[in-house]
C-alpha cells in the first residue's frame, strides 16, 4: 500500500519450489491470488528492494497525474467540476523474477485526491508550503481483485506417479445416487454396506403393502423415494431403459430388483449370482462409492437413525374413500359413523367438536348401598 508519505510492503512466497514437478503449476506459483495456506509470509530485509518499490510507486503516481491532467486540459476543460491534485493512495502487486527484476502485475485499488473548483481560488492564495488536503471519496479496497476461478483445484499432496498428468482444473462428475452433476472435489465416500442396507430397507417398506409391492410397481413412486431420503434411485430410470434395450422385453430385469442401483451404476456387469456371493464378503461391503455432498448427508442421517423410514400415506377425505372403494389412496383412519366429527360455526371461525357420549344410568342415578345410608341422608 502506497501513499505520498507512507509505503507499507508485504512479501509472500509459495510453499512449493517452482521447479518441483510433483505439484501442479498453480501450487508452485500461487501467492496473493490464492488461499493463504499455499504460501507463507516472508520478511522484507534491507532497504534496496523496499526503496526501489517505493520509487516505482512514486513514478506510477506521477504518470497517472500527468495523464489525467492532459486529458482534462484537452477534452473536458469547461466541464470539469473538480480540480485533480494526484493519487492519494493505491495498492499495487509486484513480482520479482530470478534475475532480480521487478514486474508490475496489477493494482487492486487506486484513490485519487481532488478538490472542488470553489475551493481552488481560496487555496491558491495560501502559501505554497500550506498542506492541502483534497476530498477523497472512498477508502482503499484491500481485497484481492485477481483471484483463482472457482473451477481451480488446489492440492498440497505431492504426486509421485510419473504417468499421471497433473491438472488444476476441477472435473465435473455425475452422482451415482441422485444423478446430479457436481465437481468431483465435493464428493464424499459412502461404503457399500450403507447403500445395501438403505436399498433393502426400502424394499421392505414397499413389500409391506400389496399395492406397492416391487413385483407390481417398479420403479417405486416418488413419494416412497422421498420417504427413503430421496437418494439411491437417481440412475434407476436409465438402467431400466438399458435393460429393455438389451433384453428386448418389457419385463423388469432381476438385477434391478436385487442389486442397488448405485452399485449397478458402478459395476454394470455385476449379476445377481455374483452379488449374492459378495453380499456377505466384508471386503466388498467396506468398499466405498463417491456420492455428492447432499446424498452423503442423507445417508449419514439414515445411518444414525438405524434406517428408520416412515411409509408415506396419502390422507384423503373419508367420505370420498367410502364412495370410491377402488381408490388407490390410503387414509390413515376411517372414522366410524358413531364418532363422526361435526362442524359447527363459532365466533372465531369453524371449529371441530366431538359428540359427547351418553352416560350410563348407573352413573347418573347410583343405587344406595344400604338402608342406613338412606336414614343418614334423611
Amino acid at each position: 500500500m502506497w501513499t505520498p508519505k507512507l509505503c507499507l510492503q508485504e512479501r509472500r512466497r509459495t510453499k512449493q519450489n517452482l521447479h518441483d514437478t510433483r505439484f501442479a503449476l498453480f501450487e508452485r506459483a500461487i501467492t496473493f491470488d490464492g488461499p493463504e495456506i499455499h504460501s507463507v509470509s516472508v520478511p522484507l530485509r534491507g532497504t534496496v528492494l523496499a526503496g526501489r518499490i517505493q520509487s516505482i510507486c512514486t513514478e506510477i503516481s506521477k504518470h497517472i497525474t500527468k495523464v489525467v491532467q492532459e486529458d482534462t486540459s484537452s477534452k473536458r476543460r469547461n466541464d470539469v467540476s473538480k480540480s485533480f491534485l494526484g493519487v492519494a493512495r493505491m495498492v499495487v502487486n509486484f513480482k520479482v523474477d530470478g534475475n532480480g527484476r521487478i514486474w508490475i502485475l496489477w493494482s487492486d485499488s487506486v484513490r485519487l485526491e481532488s478538490m472542488s473548483r470553489d475551493n481552488t481560488s481560496i487555496l491558491s492564495k495560501l502559501e505554497p508550503s500550506t498542506p492541502l488536503q483534497g476530498s477523497i471519496s472512498e477508502p482503499l479496497n484491500m481485497d484481492t481483485l485477481v483471484e483463482l476461478p472457482a473451477t481451480t483445484k488446489l492440492s498440497q499432496i505431492p504426486n509421485h506417479s510419473t504417468a499421471l498428468k497433473l491438472d488444476n482444473k476441477m472435473k465435473v462428475a455425475s452422482c451415482p445416487s441422485c444423478s446430479k452433476e457436481d465437481y468431483d472435489l465435493h464428493f464424499q465416500a459412502v461404503p457399500f454396506k450403507t447403500i445395501i442396507q438403505h436399498f433393502e430397507t426400502m424394499l421392505d417398506m414397499l413389500r409391506s403393502h400389496e399395492e406397492s409391492h416391487p413385483s407390481k410397481v417398479w420403479p417405486p413412486e416418488d413419494r416412497f423415494i422421498q420417504a427413503a431420503g430421496g437418494i439411491g434411485f437417481g440412475m434407476l430410470s436409465s438402467q431400466l431403459v438399458q435393460d429393455r434395450e438389451s433384453q428386448s422385453t418389457t419385463r423388469v430385469a432381476e438385477e434391478s430388483l436385487i442389486i442397488p442401483p448405485v452399485i449397478r451404476q458402478i459395476h454394470p456387469k455385476l449379476r445377481v449370482k455374483g452379488f449374492q456371493m459378495y453380499r456377505s464378503d466384508p471386503s466388498f461391503l467396506f468398499k466405498t462409492c463417491n456420492v455428492c455432498e447432499d446424498c452423503y448427508l442423507a445417508y449419514a442421517q439414515l445411518t444414525s437413525s438405524n434406517f428408520m423410514m416412515t411409509r408415506p400415506i396419502e390422507i384423503t377425505d373419508a367420505t370420498a374413500f367410502e364412495g370410491n372403494p377402488t381408490s388407490t389412496s390410503y387414509p390413515v383412519h376411517a372414522t366410524p359413523k358413531s364418532k363422526r366429527v361435526n362442524k359447527r360455526p363459532d365466533n372465531d371461525g369453524t371449529r371441530l367438536f366431538l359428540e359427547a357420549p351418553q352416560l350410563p344410568h348407573a352413573i347418573t342415578e347410583p343405587p344406595f348401598a344400604s338402608k342406613e345410608h338412606n336414614k343418614h341422608c334423611g
